[in-house]
């Protein structure tokens, strides 16, 4: 990830949003000299009552970011224009909802395509291990859902709380 920037801004833009970014960039937005763009801001609030909804431009060339050798991932992954999306907590259950918007609806069943694979190897990896957190991913590849929209591609995941309680237990 060398050619971004090693330094990333957070901040609270007003009592509902916050603002991600270089430092640059979130000094910008607070004095009022660049506006985010109607392009990201119409692909938030789709769900009115989540916990959290989020959008971003993807940058151009993204896969160059990324330790890459398959041709055909990389095409899909510089295919992707935006990625937004929710997340709600409900009872012992949270669910996570993100889409990846592309150019082009062939550009999108690509993308579908890869994302299901992926899934497939997942679980062959994950499938017949014994750690509790490797369990807990494994259980999440199972679940994810997956589906298309025209130039959309939406994944649908709900994990229980208890598979957070491993999770975060794992990383302390």
């Amino acid at each position: 990830l060398g050619k971004l920037s090693q330094e990333i801004a957070v901040t609270v833009f007003d009592a509902n949003t916050l603002a991600i970014g270089t430092p640059a960039r979130v000094r910008q937005t607070l004095e009022a000299k660049t506006r985010v763009g109607t392009d990201i801001t119409s692909l938030l609030y789709r769900k009115q009552t989540s916990v959290m909804n989020m959008a971003a431009k993807v940058p151009n060339g993204m896969s160059a970011f990324l330790p890459l050798d398959n041709d055909e991932l990389g095409k899909n992954i510089d295919a992707i224009q935006y990625v937004y999306g929710s997340m709600d907590v409900s009872g012992t259950n949270t669910s996570v909802q993100l889409t990846a918007k592309t150019r082009q609806n062939a550009q999108a069943q690509g993308l579908l395509e890869t994302l299901e694979g992926l899934q497939m190897l997942g679980k062959a990896f994950l499938g017949s291990s014994k750690g509790a957190d490797k369990q807990v991913y494994a259980r999440m590849i199972e679940n994810a859902k997956f589906s298309r929209n025209t130039n959309e591609v939406t994944l649908d995941l709900d994990v229980p709380q208890n598979d957070i309680d491993v999770l975060i237990g794992a990383k302390k």
